[in-house]
Formats: structure tokens, C-alpha cells, sequence
């Protein structure tokens, strides 16, 4: 689903902005 792309791609870029 895009939510859940949507997401991962702000969880990710959290991760490596963390």
C-alpha cells in the first residue's frame, strides 16, 4: 500500500537523519 511505503521512506530517512 503507498501509506505504508510512505511510511518506511519516513522512518528510513529519520533513521539516517538520526
Amino acid at each position: 500500500m503507498l501509506l505504508v511505503i510512505l511510511m518506511v521512506l519516513l522512518i528510513i530517512q529519520y533513521e539516517v537523519s538520526h
